[in-house]
């Protein structure tokens, strides 16, 4: 699981918008998603959040989705495990 130490990394890249995502400014990977490099592996910035905030690591099978289609948004509640 993640520290205390990456969250704040990534806290201090939000910026909330009015529709309440929590877009994160960085580097993304071409399509969208925001990365974040944990232990010099390179890591999904809403992966991390949703398995922080919701304390689990996600099954084998299932995937971060965005409910609100945004791509660069890290807020928790936007995010759900689905498959694939």
């Amino acid at each position: 699981m993640y520290d205390k130490d990456i969250i704040k990394r990534i806290e201090k890249r939000i910026t909330i918008t009015p529709s309440g995502c929590w877009e994160v400014s960085g580097w993304n990977d071409g399509k969208g998603y925001r990365n974040i490099s944990i232990g010099g592996k390179t890591c999904k910035v809403h992966k991390v959040m949703f398995e922080w905030f919701y304390h689990r690591t996600l099954k084998t099978g299932l995937f971060v989705d965005h409910i609100c289609c945004n791509r660069s948004c890290c807020n928790p509640l936007h995010l759900q495990a689905v498959t694939h």
